[in-house]
């Protein structure tokens, strides 16, 4: 199936009232935007979640930063790979990038740890930035998505019946358990 385009979609994070009323600032992310050109051009998608909570108490970041990671990581991915080569991009879906985006993210909560004044005497941890991260890829001939963390990914038909196309599965866990960008194994 070739697609002509895909529509623009657009991403805005807004901040809670319980959040303005408490002085806090909001600690999701998105991304909308293009990525390459001509046959090469994709549309990517991301959201990210931050923990929230006192003991993440920089997950405004982390999330900031996990949309900047997937934008780069699969900026990369995109030099290197041909978006006719499926079967690539589907080992980046389910293997290369949510590996490289995690690298990406690790550093950039590393270097800004460096720069607060709280890294003079408290050891870093990237628990504090704690985040998860769900993107989408449009391409003009498939679309795949992937993920860290818990996030599901629901297509409304043009019926507007909605459908579960994507959730988040922990190998042996049960309940509330999700993976975070935070965590060494995703």
């Amino acid at each position: 199936m070739v697609i002509k385009a895909w529509q623009s979609g657009t991403s805005c994070s807004v901040i809670g009232a319980a959040h303005r009323r408490q002085g806090k600032p909001c600690q999701d992310a998105s991304l909308s935007c293009q990525l390459g050109s001509g046959p090469q051009q994709l549309q990517l998608l991301a959201v990210s979640d931050g923990h929230g909570g006192s003991r993440y108490w920089l997950s405004d970041i982390g999330s900031n930063q996990a949309c900047n990671a997937v934008r780069e990581s699969v900026e990369a991915a995109l030099q290197q790979n041909p978006l006719s080569d499926r079967e690539q991009w589907l080992r980046q879906l389910q293997l290369e990038l949510p590996e490289a985006i995690q690298q990406r993210w690790l550093e950039a909560v590393q270097r800004d740890w460096q720069q607060r004044p709280e890294s003079a005497t408290t050891p870093f941890s990237s628990a504090v930035y704690g985040c998860t991260l769900g993107f989408v890829l449009l391409a003009p001939q498939w679309w795949g998505c992937s993920g860290i963390g818990d996030w599901d990914l629901v297509g409304i038909s043009a019926a507007g019946e909605a459908n579960l196309l994507s959730e988040e599965t922990l190998q042996g866990s049960h309940g509330e358990a999700t993976t975070s960008l935070c965590q060494a194994d995703v």
